[in-house]
C-alpha cells in the first residue's frame, strides 16, 4: 500500500489542514474577544398602563400630494378637499398652492389656506368640516379674509377654528 493513492488523498488532506489553521493563527484570523457584551432583559412588564391624559395617535391625517389636499381617515379617504369647493363655483377651489394645512386637535376640522395666483401674497382660508364634510370659507365681520401666504399660529376650540396668526375670525357655522 505504500505509494498508494489513498497515502497521498490522506497526506495532501493533511497538508491543507495544517496550512489552513497556520493561516488562521498567523493572521489573526480566529481572536475572539475576552468580554462578551449582555443584553439587558427586563424581567418586569414590558408596557406601561395609559393613564386618562395620555394622548392616542390620531387617527385620521391629511396629506397634500400633486393632485391636491386629501383628509384621510382610518376608515376611508374623502378625496380632494378642493374639489368640493370648485363644485360650488367661482374662483374659489381654483389655487396654484396650498400654503398651509392642518388638522384641529379634535380632528373634527380640517383647516387649508389656498393662494389664487402666484403673483398672490396672501391666500384664502377655508376649514374643512369632517363630520358634516363641507367646506367653510373663514370670514371676519361677515367678510371673506385673506391671510398671509407665511405660516401663521392657528388657535383651535371645541367649536372649531378661533384664530389665524392675530386675525380673530368669525364662528364657524356649518350648513
Amino acid at each position: 500500500m505504500e505509494g498508494s493513492r489513498h497515502e497521498r488523498v490522506a497526506l495532501i488532506g493533511a497538508t491543507y489542514v495544517i496550512g489552513f489553521v497556520t493561516a488562521f493563527i498567523g493572521f489573526g484570523v480566529s481572536q475572539l474577544e475576552d468580554t462578551v457584551d449582555f443584553v439587558y432583559v427586563p424581567t418586569g412588564a414590558q408596557s406601561a398602563a395609559l393613564g386618562h391624559s395620555a394622548k392616542l395617535a390620531p387617527t385620521s391625517l391629511i396629506a397634500l400630494r400633486e393632485e391636491g389636499l386629501y383628509y384621510q381617515t382610518s376608515a376611508n379617504s374623502k378625496g380632494l378637499l378642493i374639489s368640493a369647493i370648485t363644485e360650488a363655483g367661482g374662483d374659489d377651489g381654483v389655487a396654484v398652492a396650498i400654503t398651509q394645512y392642518e388638522l384641529s386637535p379634535n380632528e373634527a376640522f380640517v383647516y387649508f389656506c389656498e393662494q389664487p395666483t402666484t403673483l398672490s401674497d396672501s391666500c384664502k382660508p377655508f376649514v374643512y368640516s369632517t363630520k358634516n364634510d363641507v367646506v367653510i370659507p373663514l370670514t371676519q365681520n361677515g367678510q371673506r379674509i385673506g391671510v398671509p401666504n407665511k405660516p401663521a399660529l392657528l388657535l383651535w376650540d371645541e367649536a372649531g377654528l378661533v384664530a389665524i396668526g392675530d386675525v380673530v375670525i368669525d364662528s364657524i357655522t356649518t350648513p
